[in-house]
């Protein structure tokens, strides 16, 4: 609901209600009021005061083009934030989190590009070496996609590999102070330190990956860490091209088919007709490599900057994998043959089976006393 709707709603003034609300949120009053009423929620339940287990869920909200964080879910193809929310057993909120949804594709530049950037359009990423060889640029087009601007500079890996190494001794701040308040240490100190590094807690606990003890990783975890939150380069830099060319492909194939349809000569175009059959499973190929591009892409993390992905496995066992996944295998081949054998069987009979008189190589299908049909025209009287 807009705010001056709420305003016009309890006839509190626009600016006062939002003054108020920014004042509320800067000295954190809902979420204190929140975390008073789930206490005394969990406790009238009799469960302990505060939870042991928590289920995480995650939505993408659409906003206004003025929301300050809002971004791309190249899933769902909406532009808007991203809500990240914990349930405890009791289904209370235990904290709702709003981040913005972006692309975590890295660019196809390994060093920071000034404005306007250029898109490579083609090259060889080399992973260890941090750069594409050979590659060839399309000027400008890389500022537009991901600045949608001309005069922004786009950072490049090594560069992000840097701030997120930053990121992460943040994150083993607040990682600490997290361990002091679970210890029962609720001083001043304690909690303006963790409220200063908390943005950055995810990062911390990429080092789980390497040593049990955040707060005392090496340099050495800590640069391992950092390169994690780069995904693999290459898999993306063809995977990305490869959808955006079927893409046009598809375009030019529809243009086409268009145009000679127009013209009442698609029949005579058999190169056509014959791409047009070959090209019936090229959307579902760009829409496997869209999300595989949006899925991986977003490594490491399963939640945004919040929970790494080898963080949030299931307790599933490999026997409940191999099952469930052989189930859904042998159903879908069942009926992928069976459609496979209608499609086939239709084909070779051709429209003709339909017996309507419109196409060519019909056989008379009226009885003797009807009209004559074959060919698709009707003769003439004798």
């Amino acid at each position: 609901m807009p705010w001056r709707a709420i305003g016009q709603l309890s006839g509190i003034p626009f600016g006062t209600l939002h003054t108020l609300f920014a004042r509320w949120t800067r000295l954190g009053l809902s979420r204190r009021l929140l975390d008073r009423l789930r206490r005394a929620w969990r406790l009238t339940c009799g469960d302990m005061a505060k939870p042991n287990t928590v289920v995480t869920d995650s939505r993408t909200c659409r906003s206004v083009p003025t929301c300050f964080a809002r971004g791309v879910d190249g899933g769902k193809k909406l532009r808007g934030v991203k809500l990240h929310i914990a349930v405890e057993n009791t289904v209370f909120p235990q904290r709702s989190m709003r981040r913005r949804r972006t692309s975590m594709t890295p660019p196809a530049s390994c060093h920071t590009e000034p404005a306007p950037a250029g898109f490579t359009l083609i090259g060889l990423p080399n992973n260890e070496r941090m750069e594409t060889e050979h590659a060839i640029k399309l000027p400008w087009l890389l500022g537009l996609i991901a600045t949608r601007s001309t005069d922004r500079e786009v950072t490049g890996l090594i560069d992000l590999t840097k701030q997120h190494e930053q990121r992460i001794r943040s994150g083993m701040i607040a990682y600490a102070n997290l361990e002091k308040l679970r210890a029962g240490d609720r001083s001043d100190q304690v909690v303006g330190a963790f409220e200063a590094h908390k943005a950055d807690l995810g990062y911390g606990l990429l080092l789980k990956r390497y040593t049990d003890a955040v707060v005392d990783a090496t340099d050495a975890q800590i640069a391992l860490a950092a390169r994690d939150t780069i995904p693999p380069v290459a898999p993306l830099f063809f995977g990305f091209r490869i959808m955006v060319a079927l893409g046009f492909t598809m375009l030019f194939l529809i243009a086409a088919a268009f145009w000679f349809n127009m013209r009442r000569t698609i029949a005579e175009q058999r190169w056509l007709l014959r791409a047009l059959v070959l090209a019936i499973p090229l959307p579902w190929i760009a829409c496997e490599l869209g999300w595989f591009v949006a899925e991986f892409g977003r490594q490491p993390w399963a939640i945004g900057e919040v929970l790494p992905t080898f963080l949030a496995t299931s307790s599933l066992t490999t026997g409940d994998l191999i099952f469930s996944l052989a189930g859904f295998l042998t159903f879908y081949t069942m009926l992928l043959a069976i459609e496979m054998f209608l499609m086939v069987r239709f084909a070779r009979k051709g429209p003709a089976s339909l017996g309507t008189g419109r196409y060519h190589g019909e056989r008379d299908s009226q009885p003797s006393g009807g009209p004559h049909i074959g060919h698709g025209l009707p003769h003439p009287a004798e």
